[in-house]
């Protein structure tokens, strides 16, 4: 039974089909149409000449439709139906080869990933060339109007000339193209995908997104993850990663909330700062006014205050050095000399107390005087007693 991947010349195994993109298929369905067309088809079968048997050998042995045609790329092409005609593709036997390529009855068809750089360039005819397996030197074409049509995905696909191969070749991510442009371009593709991947697929698969090495493609995934555009989880013994545009939307949709309350909270804050500036401004017209009433103006008073304030620092320092003579200093240290003379009496007299208490217990003067004068040295005269202050 010929299926509708057959039909549109796209790879249905299970590793070849999740590359499908809709340009991919889009291009599949332009192609077969062609191919397929029945004044093409006739004109090919009846031609006579040198390639005619070879070129004729290379036409499908039965020519589909256009009704064939378009009702397989409806069903491929809409992700609902096509998860229901694959469930009923698993439940018949088929013959399955290698990754990205389904063999039956001679059928071949698959999908190789390469980057725009890897395609060999020719400038007489401006255009981008590669060979095929199926010997075709120049099986896959690429000019410059392709290119431009399909700018805005990032990604071009195209089928060989000869056969039912295909190329998906990536030029929206240069490999000199900065990190972010290349999250980007990781982070539509896992949108674009609708399932989710395991790291084992995505080492395979997104190298040739974003023009990355596979050694690196798990840092991308945790910068990600850091920034919650992708989500991870751990299922059985490994993670598995998917990306939703709803998700995406409703991430969007926070940080828009969240920038417009402080767009609110700023728009207040400058409404506060422009009332006071009105308020301020309007105080000041009154100064002017009262001062201009007066014969003045702000700037003579600032002026005046300038030069009053240079005044009382040279008049500051002027006193700073005649200290000395100055009344209240004076005043000052004659209440410290009055208070420092009573407390020295006040100590002559506790001496003298102590001196007559020892000599009426002692009734010895010279042993007395010997005490008195060790105990206040120079001070004690002998027969004298202390000195006048």
């Amino acid at each position: 039974m010929v299926t509708y991947y057959e039909i549109l010349g796209l790879p249905s195994s299970r590793d070849g089909a999740k590359y499908l993109t809709p340009q991919l298929m889009k291009a599949a369905y332009r192609k077969s149409l062609l191919q397929h067309h029945p004044d093409k088809a006739h004109h090919v079968s009846s031609s006579p000449g040198h390639g005619s048997t070879k070129t004729a050998n290379k036409q499908p042995s039965s020519a589909y439709t256009v009704d064939q045609i378009t009702k397989a790329y409806s069903v491929i092409s809409t992700p609902k139906l096509r998860e229901e005609y694959d469930r009923e593709l698993a439940l018949q036997p088929s013959q399955t080869g290698e990754f990205g390529a389904q063999r039956e009855n001679g059928f071949r068809t698959g999908v190789e990933i390469v980057d725009l750089d890897d395609l060999e360039f020719d400038e007489g005819e401006s255009l981008w060339f590669r060979s095929c397996r199926c010997g075709d030197d120049r099986g896959f074409l690429i000019r410059e109007e392709d290119l431009e049509e399909a700018v805005d995905d990032g990604e071009l696909a195209v089928g060989c000339r000869g056969c039912s191969l295909w190329l998906r070749v990536l030029f929206g991510a240069p490999k000199s193209a900065p990190p972010a442009a290349k999250q980007a371009l990781i982070l539509d593709w896992f949108h674009k995908s609708l399932s989710a991947h395991s790291f084992k697929d995505l080492e395979k698969a997104l190298p040739a997104v974003a023009s990355i090495s596979g050694m690196v493609v798990k840092d991308y995934l945790q910068a990600l993850s850091d920034e919650g555009l992708i989500k991870v989880e751990k299922i059985g013994s490994g993670n598995w990663y998917w990306a939703f545009v709803s998700d995406a939307k409703q991430s969007k949709e926070r940080v828009l909330h969240d920038l417009q309350a402080d767009e609110t909270k700023l728009k207040t804050s400058i409404a506060d700062v422009k009332k006071h500036i009105l308020e301020e401004t309007a105080q000041r017209d009154e100064d002017d006014e009262m001062l201009e009433e007066n014969g003045m103006d702000r700037q003579a008073l600032l002026e005046a205050h300038e030069r009053l304030l240079k005044e009382s620092a040279s008049l500051e320092k002027e006193l700073a050095a005649y200290s000395g003579n100055d009344p209240t200093e004076v005043s000052r240290k004659e209440k410290e000399i009055q208070s420092l003379k009573d407390d020295a009496e006040q100590v002559t007299d506790y001496l003298e107390c102590i001196r007559s208490y020892l000599l009426d217990l002692t009734n010895d003067r010279e042993q007395v005087n010997l005490v008195m004068q060790s105990t206040c040295g120079d001070e004690w005269v002998a027969g004298e007693g202390l000195k006048e202050l």
